[in-house]
């Protein structure tokens, strides 16, 4: 389901217990990388990026690019302080 909100195409956005995942294993090793999350999870490389990316709009998550390397799958992902329970 999908609604056009000032001219922008918006999805909706449910957090799942994957997600939940995720912030685990970064409240457990506090930096990862998109190839980490994959060998951590056993998920789709591709559908995990775009999961990824979905957390960081919506900040659960925040990238940092990582300064050695110039290509996007480098980048670091680690929790954004939020008020969410994960333990």
């Amino acid at each position: 389901m999908s609604a056009v909100i000032s001219g922008e195409l918006r999805f909706r956005f449910y957090f799942t217990e994957r997600d939940a995942e995720i912030l685990r294993r970064l409240v457990e090793y506090r930096f990862l990388q998109p190839g980490d999350f994959q060998k951590l999870t056993d998920r789709n490389i591709i559908s995990l990026r775009r999961r990824l990316r979905e957390l960081v709009e919506r900040e659960y998550l925040e990238r940092q690019p990582d300064p050695r390397c110039h290509v996007d799958d480098r980048d670091i992902f680690s929790a954004a302080e939020r008020d969410t329970n994960l333990r």
